[in-house]
């Protein structure tokens, strides 16, 4: 059975944006390891049928480029190092919109550019972006530029919560001798 490995600050990103009765739907959920973390909420997992990481039955069974659910239906999506995976991330980002609520919103936590090219070549990632090829596959999926946040260097805060090591990690980073391994970008659908 894989083992359920949770990312300590993705959980806390991610219970920065929950509320009691949100409707949560969690791309590429493998064994659910962030659903136990997000209590009071209605969660639901989506993984493709053949995922080695599956230990529970799925809502949806299924790739996220065709979600079997109506419109408008969600209110968080969120996905964990898995569109830099998808076949054709805009088509499945196209379909993350359609089923966001107005105001819904996706967050997408993926490696950096230099950890996906590492992997592209190890593990074949179909897409190597930045937060700039991110953000532009975003907007042409129906997400407004205008509603797109580089939150990155939250990971930070999670990491170092005191100041000192804080504003150490940040200079460092500042003169190019420390990276962030991930870029975390939330998109928010637009009300009507």
């Amino acid at each position: 059975m894989p083992e359920k490995i949770a990312y300590p600050y993705i959980v806390r990103i991610l219970q920065e944006f929950i509320q009691p009765d949100l409707k949560v739907l969690e791309i590429g959920c493998g064994a659910k390891q962030y659903r136990d973390f997000l209590p009071k909420v209605n969660y639901s997992g989506l993984d493709l049928p053949d995922s080695p990481y599956i230990v529970e039955p799925l809502e949806f069974s299924c790739s996220a480029d065709n979600i079997p659910t109506d419109d408008s239906c969600f209110d968080l999506i969120f996905g964990v190092a898995t569109f830099c995976l998808h076949e054709d991330p805009k088509k499945s980002f196209q379909e993350c919109y359609r089923v966001l609520k107005p105001s819904g919103k996706l967050i997408v936590f993926d490696y950096n550019a230099a950890t996906l090219a590492s992997l592209a070549q190890k593990n074949g990632a179909t897409e190597v972006w930045n937060y700039s090829g991110l953000s532009a596959v975003l907007a042409a999926a129906g997400f407004s530029s205008n509603n797109l946040r580089n939150i990155s260097q939250m990971v930070d805060y999670v990491d170092y919560p005191d100041v000192l090591r804080l504003t150490f990690r940040k200079l460092r980073r500042l003169v190019g001798l420390e990276a962030s391994n991930w870029m975390i970008v939330v998109a928010e659908k637009a009300e009507y």
